[in-house]
Formats: structure tokens, sequence, C-alpha cells
């Protein structure tokens, strides 16, 4: 599946791409293994960027068109690190860096192993 590359996204739809297409992450996420331990007394992050990446995923893998946008983790570029921005290029290393550091933090929050 492609993804739309949303005013100079590049950097984070390739490692968009690259995590959506890791296998125990994609079947993690597939099987709503995140989303089915949150409810309502579960510790919550700014961001829960593991059930971004899940929902992408989902869509990914599930849509019948060609191409996606990855809407909501574009509009949250910020709350995954201070310094990002759409409209600007970025280093998909740095990006990778601070959205699995996020991803870590929210499985955390409800209970996963450090």
């Amino acid at each position: 599946k492609g993804l739309n590359n949303l005013n100079n996204t590049c950097f984070c739809n390739a490692v968009l791409q690259c995590l959506t297409h890791t296998a125990p992450l994609a079947n993690f996420c597939l099987d709503r293994g995140h989303s089915r331990r949150l409810d309502s007394t579960a510790a919550t992050v700014a961001y829960d960027a593991l059930l971004a990446v899940e929902r992408h995923v989902i869509e990914a893998f599930g849509s019948s068109q060609s191409s996606i946008s990855p809407i909501d983790i574009v509009t949250n570029l910020t709350k995954i690190g201070s310094h990002f921005a759409a409209g600007i290029q970025q280093d998909a290393h740095e990006f990778l860096r601070s959205l699995t550091a996020n991803m870590h933090l929210a499985d955390l929050s409800v209970g996963g192993s450090p």
C-alpha cells in the first residue's frame, strides 16, 4: 500500500512503511493487541503513538485503495517530537527513534514490559 505525501512527509511515510511491514508489529496491530488492553482506568500518555500506528496498520492492510494518507499521525507530529512538523523536511531516523520511544511509553502505560 502506498502512502500519500502530505506536504514533505516523506520521512514519516518511509518510517511508517517500514513499521507497517515489520511482521511481528503488524500482527500485533492487526490483532488489536494494544487497543484491547486499553480501558478507562489505564494510565494515559499525552499521545498514544502505539494506538495511532495500530490504526494505521489496520487501515493499510484493510483499505482497498492503492494509497492511503496517514493523517492522524501527520497531524500529531509535534506530539511525537516537538521539532517535527508537516511541510518541513525531517530526518527519518530521528523520526523513527521518537516514534518508537512514544510507542514504548504507550505500551508501558498499559502494562507492557520494559
